[in-house]
């Protein structure tokens, strides 16, 4: 089984190596595929200078991951945000839960670079297994024929991840893998904890309702 992990970034000049470093260290024969959506800050040259494969693309997290999944070669695709850390042990742990043929992909679990009792209690719910309790930032893994199969993410500017994850649950059968990774709280010290994990609750609640993907962003925008 080869792994293909796709990295959406842009302007992570700050993050980006740390991320390389620890991705590259996980097997010998990974493939590591970048697509920058216009960074301004020396994110591309940096990634290139990791080692990784870097492509250019229009701005917007799905439409960066999708690309990132057409050039990509490997069985198993791997999408990690650019500030979050996969275990020492990410590959195998992946490998270990395709093995189930039930499970067409998933998420880990996640843990926060921050200590405060809300994002414990989040990282605590991401040992449950529903797409409600895992997003980008928790590192989802897929095998690269039900992705595509799926019609990968839909090219939406707000939750492509959960609307990615909930079709993956419903359609094929999802795992979560035990260990976490580490992902940064930094949206969270900028915007406060509280107030940012109750707009997520909120804007989750509202696309349930139908509300169209382009006004939650509007309104995450404005909350922030």
């Amino acid at each position: 089984m080869t792994i293909s992990v796709i990295i959406p970034a842009i302007n992570e000049a700050d993050k980006i190596g740390r991320t390389l470093v620890d991705v590259l260290a996980l097997d010998d024969e990974i493939e590591v595929i970048v697509v920058d959506g216009g960074s301004s800050d020396g994110t591309e040259r940096i990634a290139a200078d990791h080692g990784a494969i870097v492509k250019s693309s229009r701005p917007g997290r799905a439409r960066q991951m999708n690309l990132g999944a057409e050039l990509s070669t490997g069985d198993v695709l791997f999408f990690l945000h650019a500030d979050t850390l996969p275990p020492p042990n990410a590959t195998a742990a992946i490998a270990e839960a395709l093995s189930d043929p039930k499970v067409a992909g998933g998420s880990f679990r996640i843990q926060f670079d921050l200590d405060h009792p809300v994002l414990r209690f989040s990282s605590w719910m991401s040992r449950i297994n529903s797409p409600f309790c895992h997003y980008g930032d928790s590192g989802y893994f897929v095998r690269r024929q039900d992705f595509f199969e799926l019609g990968g993410y839909r090219d939406i500017p707000i939750l492509e991840d959960f609307d990615f994850l909930r079709r993956l649950s419903r359609e094929r059968g999802m795992g979560i893998i035990e260990e976490p990774v580490m992902t940064s709280a930094r949206r969270f010290v900028a915007n406060g904890v509280v107030k940012l994990q109750l707009l997520g609750i909120l804007i989750v609640w509202l696309y349930l309702m139908n509300v169209s993907p382009y006004a939650l962003r509007r309104l995450y925008n404005w909350a922030q």
